[in-house]
Order: structure tokens, then C-alpha cells, then sequence
């Protein structure tokens, strides 16, 4: 049988010990490095391109607020003169949102 030449090498990175040292020199990367601060990427009603979406998410803020004072469907559409099916339309979309994030509630009410 011929002999296969050996793919072993005495300077493979996986067996050199340089490999397993620490580099002092070397930054370490933490989770932190790569995240955005929250007043970056958070924004309000006014900032965006579509009136409507911004109306939208604007109601939604308003309904959310007065139905966590405990008022009814009702209630919420006589306080802000708002149709009770687009109130309900919104309190549905939003129960699926543990943070209440008023943004992606509008979206849906909006494909809705």
C-alpha cells in the first residue's frame, strides 16, 4: 500500500499552545459593546413619516392608559369620542404585548 502523506502538522493552530493562551492585549467583547441605548432607537408619535400611523399609535396610547384606570369599552369610547370597534380592535391587538410596546400595537390595528 502507498503511504498517504500525513495531514498531521506539528504547526496545526488547534495543537499549539500560543492557540490556548490568553492575549492580554486581545479586547474582550461583551453583550454591552453591541447593544444601542434605548433613547437611540426609541420614538415617539411625531416622528414618523405616516400621519396615520402616528394618529394610530397615539390612540393607542390613550386607550391603553384610560383602560388600565379600569373603564370599560364604553367607557374609553365616551371619554375619547373614539368608535367602540376601533377601541376594541386596539385593547385585542395589545393583549398580545406584554410591554404594551404602542408601536407594534398600531401596526396591527392598522392590517386589521
Amino acid at each position: 500500500m502507498s503511504d498517504l502523506p500525513n495531514s498531521f502538522d506539528a504547526s496545526d493552530w488547534e495543537l499549539s499552545d500560543d492557540f490556548y493562551t490568553e492575549n492580554a492585549e486581545q479586547k474582550e467583547l461583551r453583550l454591552e459593546d453591541f447593544m444601542i441605548p434605548e433613547e437611540e432607537h426609541s420614538s415617539s408619535p411625531t416622528d414618523f413619516e405616516d400621519p396615520e400611523l402616528a394618529k394610530v399609535v397615539s390612540d393607542v396610547q390613550r386607550v391603553l392608559d384610560i383602560y388600565s384606570q379600569g373603564l370599560d369599552i364604553a367607557g374609553i369610547a365616551e371619554k375619547l369620542c373614539l368608535d367602540t370597534e376601533y377601541i376594541h380592535t386596539i385593547l385585542y391587538c395589545a393583549q398580545g404585548f406584554a410591554e404594551d410596546d404602542p408601536i407594534a400595537v398600531a401596526r396591527l390595528v392598522m392590517m386589521s
